[in-house]
């Protein structure tokens, strides 16, 4: 997730690309680094038949491993994401909600319901269960 969103912010930022443009490129981005983990260090694994907590513990590497990578190599600075589209508010009564919050919460269960749908009507999703 980390390395779609630096995707994103590079491709917006320094790059001009629209806010929709970015977001696709940050899944490309994700989606590449996850099939790197998965090659370099999962699949190696799994040939010598490492048990799940071996793979747990490789996981737990690799979330500490990148994060710290990504500090030394661009910094651990706060920077804003520039997108003027998250600054815009939907009124929902007297609430207010932000236009970046309503996107995540759409993505989020879009993406929900395609994993549930890999997962119990594909047969390698029935194979991960």
């Amino acid at each position: 997730m980390m390395i779609g969103t630096y995707a994103a912010f590079y491709s917006i930022d320094p790059g001009g690309m629209s806010l929709f443009a970015a977001i696709i490129m940050a899944m490309i981005f994700g989606a590449i680094a996850s099939v790197l983990v998965e090659l370099v260090a999962y699949r190696p694994m799994r040939a010598r038949g490492a048990s799940r907590l071996y793979l747990m513990i490789t996981a737990m590497g690799v979330n500490i491993f990148l994060p710290n990578l990504a500090i030394q190599l661009i910094g651990g600075g706060v920077r804003a994401f520039p997108s003027d589209w998250a600054m815009y508010v939907v009124r929902l009564g007297k609430v207010r909600v932000p236009r970046s919050d309503i996107l995540a919460f759409i993505l989020t269960v879009i993406i929900l319901i395609i994993i549930w749908l890999f997962l119990y009507r594909t047969r390698m999703g029935l194979g991960i269960l």
